[in-house]
């Protein structure tokens, strides 16, 4: 499969790729946010989606659309393991660990951020592996 014609659209079109890139990516935060931590009722939420709006604005910025790609990527795999796992592992009170003057209902979104903003860091880092990197290597 010849994907030379791709990547030279792809670099004739770059600004559009990008911003079509950075909207998927602040839809798709958006609705993680929604679904791992959304309550309807909520005003907390707004945290996470604040941070994942910041995170695209830099990646954006800096030309780290692939990094934060990797970083929402493993994020949603994480988050849909420990939904899946839940069930099954030792009973941890989130509401206890968060300090008493932050409410409950506010851990979730804040722990969100927390580990989109340490992700892409460490996807940064090349700590966590970059998925573009990663499907280069193995169509080469």
């Amino acid at each position: 499969m010849d994907w030379s014609k791709v990547g030279a659209w792809v670099d004739d079109h770059e600004e559009l790729v990008r911003s079509v890139v950075a909207v998927t990516y602040i839809i798709a935060i958006l609705l993680i946010g929604a679904t791992l931590v959304g309550n309807p009722t909520s005003n907390y939420p707004i945290i996470s989606d604040i941070a994942g709006l910041l995170l695209v604005f830099h990646a954006y910025r800096t030309g780290n659309m692939a990094a934060l790609g990797s970083t929402i990527l493993i994020v949603v795999a994480v988050g849909v393991w420990y939904l899946v796992a839940a069930p099954t592992l030792p009973i941890v009170d989130g509401g206890a660990l968060v300090p008493t003057g932050i409410p409950s209902e506010a851990a979730p979104p804040v722990t969100l951020a927390a580990v989109l903003a340490i992700g892409y860091a460490l996807t940064l880092a090349d700590i966590l592996p970059q998925v573009d990197r990663v499907i280069t290597e193995r169509v080469q």
